[in-house]
């Protein structure tokens, strides 16, 4: 069925928040809702981290989050971030002050269903057009109200809404249970190690550079074009606590004493010195040799850990743990809104490090639950596919 097209600002507002300045943040007060609150699922972590007083919000009414509003990440110190955080106001944060650096899309529920427009909006040839009207680091609200969707009656709407709401509930449901397994590792950690701020169990404490080898990375620059090699290489966005993610792999050119210096080994801790957001900086994981003659970008910093003390896994995970984050996001400091860490922060950490037996016996459990983490999102990854034939069918008129 074909269905007619209309342009968004003819169906719906979409305008951006706003931020509060630092002298008008409370601990207290009216809640406000920051890019951090949201995780990259789309959920709201359950705590507001900013509030302001309620003469301020007085003054922007508009920028209160109300029902069918979708939230969009429209500003980030790296231009593959926007755009690439989409939210739907979930009943939890209803009436928060929504930050400038979410664009809200505000359907005339009259004409536009709310849930239709979001999944719309989520679908990935629309989130493809947004990711083309990003200039620079920004996303306008004027462009995306030049967007055309499918506009098919408000009753159909709600059916293919219906329909998709269901498909959702079966991914997000994936979601939790491997949100929920994650957390298991991260309390087994705990129990056997006990807390890594306190160290209860009395470890012996090392500095990190005491027991690695630490090193930094290739800057990324035109000059290299000329190089003799190119080789693929790591970057902030191939790492995640405990994960990588390599679908996305780019190519440098190097000479072969920079190659020789920086291709990584199975084992090696990446780390990112780098991120607009500042309790990402420090988060890392470990190289798992899937990519032959591999180097890493300045971004991420290297460290390889003498074996005959301590297993690369056993610290990559005390790093990612409260203790370890605590410590890099300290040492963070803030130039041109990025947050960043040096190679000196990263040998400064304090380890805890048990004998290399209890290692192992943490090692062997983190083993098989990431197992079954890799099983999980193998088939998350086949929801997602369906998930996302279904809405391109769906704004097809084939649904």
């Amino acid at each position: 069925m074909q269905v007619k097209k209309i342009a968004l600002f003819k169906v719906a507002d979409v305008f951006n928040g706003k931020t509060p300045a630092k002298s008008d943040q409370r601990l207290k007060g009216h809640p406000v809702l920051k890019i951090k609150d949201v995780s990259e699922n789309g959920t709201f972590k359950g705590i507001h981290e900013s509030y302001v007083d309620f003469d301020f919000v007085e003054k922007f009414q508009s920028k209160k989050i109300v029902h069918g509003d979708t939230l969009i990440l429209n500003a980030a110190h790296n231009a593959d971030y926007v755009a690439t955080k989409i939210y739907k106001a979930e009943t939890k944060v209803l009436g928060a002050l929504a930050t400038g650096e979410w664009t809200i899309v505000r359907p005339n529920q009259s004409v536009l269903d709310a849930a239709y427009a979001f999944y719309w909006i989520i679908s990935q040839k629309t989130k493809h057009d947004i990711r083309n009207l990003v200039k620079g680091i920004h996303l306008y609200p004027k462009d995306i109200l030049r967007l055309e969707i499918p506009l098919p009656p408000i009753e159909e709407q709600r059916r293919i809404a219906a329909i998709l709401d269901q498909a959702d509930a079966v991914r997000r449901k994936r979601q939790e249970a491997i949100r929920l397994t994650e957390e298991l590792l991260r309390a087994t950690f705990l129990d056997m190690f006990g807390d890594p701020v306190t160290n209860p169990k009395g470890w012996d404490v090392y500095s990190l550079g005491s027991i690695s080898i630490v090193k930094g990375g290739l800057q990324v620059t035109s000059q290299r074009v000329n190089n003799p090699i190119e080789v693929p290489y790591l970057r902030v966005a191939n790492v995640y606590r405990n994960k990588l993610n390599l679908d996305e792999i780019k190519t440098i050119r190097v000479t072969q004493n920079e190659l020789e210096r920086t291709k990584l080994k199975i084992g090696d801790i990446l780390i990112v010195e780098g991120h607009g957001n500042s309790q990402e900086i420090g988060r890392c994981s470990i190289w798992d040799g899937s990519i032959l003659n591999c180097t890493h970008q300045n971004h991420l910093i290297r460290v390889q850990i003498n074996d005959k003390i301590a297993n690369s896994t056993y610290i990559s995970a005390f790093l990612n743990s409260h203790g370890g984050r605590r410590q890099l996001i300290k040492f963070g400091k803030t130039t041109s809104g990025l947050n960043t860490i040096s190679s000196s922060n990263v040998k400064s950490v304090s380890v805890l490090v048990p004998s290399i037996a209890e290692q192992e016996k943490y090692v062997k459990i983190d083993n098989q639950v990431n197992e079954l983490l890799d099983n999980s999102q193998t088939h998350l990854q086949y929801i997602n596919e369906l998930f996302n034939s279904l809405l391109q069918r769906a704004f097809r008129g084939e649904l």
